[in-house]
């Protein structure tokens, strides 16, 4: 028999309208916190994923990101960058013949 899947609850208005969301987005992800500016992988410890994956539940009722909060702060959100030592890796240099392809 195939497994049942129990329906989410909303963690704020009990609602059972929760969207869940994932997608890859390699090094094309953009964040903003608090002047922070970081452009490369997902960060982890920011409740929606992390490297190449963002993924998180929401409430269609209601708005609510479910998960648990408050988060902790993060290195980036203090300033500090992420990656070794503090710097960002360096970003691989694209292929041209690749994004010809894309183009057509």
């Amino acid at each position: 028999m195939p497994e049942q899947l129990v329906p989410m609850i909303c963690q704020k208005c009990e609602s059972g309208r929760i969207l869940s969301m994932i997608s890859i987005c390699y090094k094309e992800f953009f964040v903003d916190i608090n002047g922070h500016k970081y452009e490369g992988h997902v960060l982890d410890g920011i409740g929606i994923g992390g490297g190449d994956y963002v993924r998180f539940d929401y409430c269609l009722e209601c708005g609510q990101i479910q998960g648990k909060f408050p988060l902790a702060k993060t290195d980036f959100e203090e300033g500090k960058l992420p990656g070794p030592n503090g710097v960002l890796p360096p970003a691989p240099a694209l292929d041209s013949n690749f994004l010809k392809s894309l183009i057509g």
